[in-house]
């Protein structure tokens, strides 16, 4: 290819003109330029028309005869994708294919969708290749997205699950016992009968609605590039589940929600806190553990859980005795150990920190410590996670109705169903106005 200096050298008579110039150029350079550019480009450009072709073509012969109507797709994709979390494999379409074949049958008309969609990355990646001028490809959005900071979900994770499909479950629980009586020859037995009561869950729904552009529905896909259905399902995920958590700690049963373990604990293991020396940190916690062994709990290893916010847990750390400035009693059952062991213990069993309790009650600044049996702790769930989709639906926002139509906006929905109570009320206890920091 001439460089700069064998422009200059070619004689003037050569060039009469800039025309003629840009002529010589356009013949030596831009022609060996385009050479390499279509020879290089051809693999990518071929491969990604074919699959658009095919793509374009089935629609236009009307596709697979089981397709689902406009917009469920996205709902179907979504949960695909959630079926393949829920495995631990997040964002991963070839997971997510495995899984719908496994789950919900080789025909399933989504999977055609993400065939394609796996297709289409296939193609993106080899803009990857420094042979194929990625650098002439447009730039993308980072697969990397820097989420949201959110608190931390407890209580399913140490409670019971049971399956309650039809909404409504009724347990039945002895609530008093018989009696035996010591008696001499001819005293008649005093006759006694054990009570029988009934424990009652009812589904209680917790929806949540997310409205998004469908310019991001639209212009998000690819390599590399920001998934919508991804990051609303998870943002959504996280709304439900973090909604849900609170209510199952200090819920108090009104507005549809469940009670939580803050108001189904029975009124004698829920304590003020004496202090904040040593001592009376000491009175506290085997308070809250004593009350719930006093009433016939049994307590196996790690069946007890301490759940605190994180200020509670480095108090805890801290914590010295008035004669001895250095020492910190609680400090090596706190301290982590590794990655297995997120969290430390206190009197033999795990704490769980979390941001989920207030710390602004009483006078703006106290806080609750609770101790609780988890497998007392049972949550009657239907096993359910709805979520649709609506393009162009419309929805209420601040007691205003918007269209989603005239907004050009998709709304997603999600809908689970639950409901949560302790086998015994005195399986659990808790501190109030806790301040120790």
């Amino acid at each position: 290819m001439p460089t700069t200096a064998d422009v200059t050298a070619v004689p003037s008579a050569g060039f009469k003109s800039p025309e003629e110039l840009e002529s010589f150029l356009r013949r030596t350079v831009a022609e060996e330029t385009n050479t390499v550019l279509e020879k290089r480009l051809t693999p990518l450009t071929d491969k990604t028309m074919s699959t658009m072709r095919d793509m374009l073509d089935e629609h236009a012969h009307g596709g697979n005869k089981s397709a689902l109507p406009v917009g469920h797709m996205f709902a179907r994709v979504i949960r695909a994708q959630a079926l393949a979390q829920m495995r631990g494999k997040t964002n991963d379409t070839e997971a997510a294919i495995f899984y719908v074949k496994k789950e919900w049958g080789a025909d399933d008309p989504v999977l055609k969708a993400l065939d394609q969609n796996l297709k289409l990355k296939a193609t993106a990646a080899t803009a990857n290749n420094p042979d194929s001028l990625a650098n002439l490809v447009a730039p993308q959005w980072s697969a990397e997205f820097i989420e949201l900071l959110r608190n931390k979900p407890v209580i399913r994770s140490i409670s019971r699950v049971i399956p309650n499909p039809a909404g409504s479950l009724t347990l039945r629980r002895q609530t008093t016992a018989g009696t035996a009586y010591w008696i001499g020859e001819g005293v008649s037995i005093t006759a006694s009968k054990p009570g029988i009561g009934l424990m009652q869950f009812l589904r209680k729904k917790l929806a949540g609605l997310s409205i998004i552009s469908n310019d991001m529905l639209r212009f998000s896909g690819g390599q590399g590039g920001l998934s919508a259905d991804q990051f609303v399902l998870d943002d959504m995920i996280q709304v439900i589940v973090l909604a849900e958590d609170l209510s199952l700690i200090r819920g108090d049963g009104t507005a549809y929600s469940p009670r939580g373990l803050r108001n189904l604990l029975v009124t004698g293991n829920v304590f003020a806190q004496t202090g904040v020396t040593l001592a009376t940190v000491d009175a506290d916690h085997a308070k809250a553990l004593r009350l719930v062994e006093e009433a016939n709990i049994l307590i196996e290893p790690d069946s007890i859980h301490w759940i605190m916010v994180p200020r509670t847990y480095y108090g805890l750390q801290n914590v010295a005795p008035a004669t001895d400035a250095g020492a910190r009693p609680y400090k090596s059952g706190l301290e982590l150990r590794d990655a297995q062991a997120p969290s430390g213990r206190v009197l033999g069993f795990p704490v769980h920190k979390t941001n989920q309790i207030p710390k602004n009650l009483g006078g703006g600044t106290e806080t609750e410590t609770y101790c609780a049996h988890g497998p007392s702790m049972m949550i009657a769930d239907t096993l359910n996670t709805q979520i649709d989709v609506f393009p162009g639906g419309a929805y209420e926002d601040s007691g205003v109705v918007v269209s989603g139509i005239s907004k050009d906006e998709t709304a997603v929905r999600v809908i689970r169903e639950m409901d949560f109570n302790l086998r015994y009320q005195e399986a659990g206890s808790c501190i109030t106005g806790v301040t120790l920091a």
